[in-house]
């Protein structure tokens, strides 16, 4: 079985992570695509193909790509555009796992609905205050997609081919998230970088493997 995405975003991930801690610009603009070259390959090289969702999987992690693209320059254009493009990676892959058939009133559904409930009465309070007011509303509708998303991947998972990384991916993918917003709203610092990344990009990961065909 090949690995040779990862393999990619892992290399790139050191260079990537190296170059924002040295701040070396011109790393990250070489890494950070990269680190995202490699989700796109663990995609298609698939060896049976996608399955019945994966092209749905395949339109998120583009648009992934295209957000990671968008993050790595300063103009709040630019951040809000990379907000937009993940908002509808999140949206592709809500779409992936209802294709699969979710059951919104399982016991997996129903704890994912109360682990996003305590999450967002923790990160609200924190988050919120620290965000402009022209932001607040893309960052809820945000914060919303990406909560759909995690509840559909565990509502999912009983008809899922590879059910393991479909859910691990997406909280992992929530969880970076959080990182990103504190880097943004609320704290700058490297370990943003450092915790949020590799996060981010296993996630990724994952949900490019959950589409292989068995």
């Amino acid at each position: 079985m090949v690995y040779s995405g990862v393999w990619i975003s892992t290399i790139a991930q050191v260079g990537l992570l190296w170059s924002i801690h040295r701040g070396l610009t011109g790393g990250v603009y070489l890494f950070k695509p990269l680190s995202s070259y490699g989700f796109l390959v663990t995609y298609i090289e698939a060896p049976r193909g996608p399955s019945k969702h994966g092209s749905l999987i395949g339109k998120g992690l583009l648009f992934g790509t295209l957000g990671d693209i968008m993050l790595m320059f300063k103009p709040e254009w630019s951040f809000l555009l990379g907000l937009v493009a993940f908002l509808l990676s999140h949206i592709c892959y809500s779409m992936a796992f209802v294709k699969l058939g979710v059951r919104w009133t399982n016991s997996l559904s129903l704890l994912g609905i109360a682990a996003s409930g305590a999450m967002l009465s923790q990160v609200l309070p924190w988050l919120l205050p620290n965000v402009d007011a022209d932001m607040k509303i893309p960052v809820l509708v945000y914060m919303v997609a990406i909560v759909i998303m995690v509840i559909a991947s565990l509502g999912s998972a009983t008809n899922a081919q590879r059910p393991y990384p479909q859910v691990l991916g997406a909280i992992a993918f929530m969880l970076s998230d959080i990182f990103v917003a504190r880097e943004k709203f609320v704290v700058t610092g490297f370990e943003n970088a450092w915790i949020g990344l590799p996060l981010y990009f296993y996630a990724q990961h994952a949900i490019a493997y959950s589409a292989w065909k068995r």
